[in-house]
Parts: C-alpha cells; structure tokens; sequence
C-alpha cells in the first residue's frame, strides 16, 4: 500500500507569533508481512519519508515543519482476541544532517515504541488505551554536543469511538 501526507497546519505560540501553511509533506509504503492466524499475530513493515516543506525553525515565522529530511522504519503488529484487539509497534527514525542558520545541526536518530488495546464494548463502540515512547540523544551542532537537548516523550492515549453510519467513525 502506498500512502502520502500534506498537513496544513496552524500554530499561534504566546509571545512568538503565528503562523499558517503546509507542513512537511511525507510518502510511506507499506508491506503486510504476516497475517493473523492461530496464535501468530498479524506484522506490517512501513517506511516513511518526509521533506521539510513547512517552515522551519531557521525561519522568521512560527515553525511548521522540524526542518529535516527523515526517514522512518516501522514494524507494527496486531492480535485480536474477541472482543480485544492488542497492538504494538517499534519504529526507528533517522534525520539526515542539514545547515540551519549556517551551523551544521545533527539530529540524533530516534527510536519509539507503542502498546495499546481496543475493547468492542458494543457492535458500534470502542474503547481503547495505550502508551507510546520516544527516545532521541542529544542534538550536535557544529560537531558538539548539546548538553540537555536529549528527548525523551511518554505519551498516554485514551479513546473512545462510535460508528455514526456505515462509512463514518468518530
């Protein structure tokens, strides 16, 4: 499967300013590796690369993109178990070295992983948790590290979803 985004984006930040406009433009290829069957659950590999399109922190506006090419592997699985589906995924980012401000900036390369379930409470709702991490070392610029630039992002989602008609899910 083939894939593509183009985000517009809006972003005010408080004593900065705003700014509007298309962020960065990504495609992504997507491969079914395995599907479900007995207990082996389903694995899809991806891979993902995105432009700095949207401007970027070495422009006057609020920034709409991170300013950097990246590429992004990701294996991702799934196992249902009635009414429960679990999922998972691993995903490694690389960032490809670029001047920003003619300084040379050198993202390090980020790894993540996510867990989650989806309970089917009923034919038409959902309910559903999981958590996604983010690990990245800190960023070098000019062939020197910076000290306390090292990310590391804990994100906790909850859902809820009803299906409105046949074709629509909220």
């Amino acid at each position: 499967m083939l894939g593509a985004g183009v985000p517009f984006l809006h972003r005010d930040i408080d004593d900065v300013g705003n700014n509007s406009g298309v962020g960065d433009v990504s495609a992504t290829v997507w491969k079914s590796l395995f599907v479900q069957e007995g207990s082996r659950p389903s694995l899809v590999a991806s891979l993902r690369y995105a432009a700095p399109t949207g401007d970027d922190i070495g422009d006057d506006d609020v920034p709409l993109g991170i300013g950097f090419h990246r590429v992004t592997a990701r294996l991702s699985t799934v196992k249902t178990i009635d009414p429960i589906a679990f999922f998972g995924d691993l995903a490694y980012t690389h960032y490809i070295d670029d001047d920003i401000s003619d300084l040379d900036v050198d993202r390090s390369d980020t790894i993540g992983f996510g867990l989650g379930a989806s309970l089917a409470v009923t034919p038409d709702t959902s309910l559903g948790a999981g958590v996604d991490f983010a690990f990245e070392d800190d960023v070098e610029v000019n062939g020197t590290g910076v000290r306390g630039s090292s990310t590391t992002i804990g994100v906790v989602e909850l859902t809820a979803g009803i299906l409105l008609t046949r074709d629509v899910f909220l």
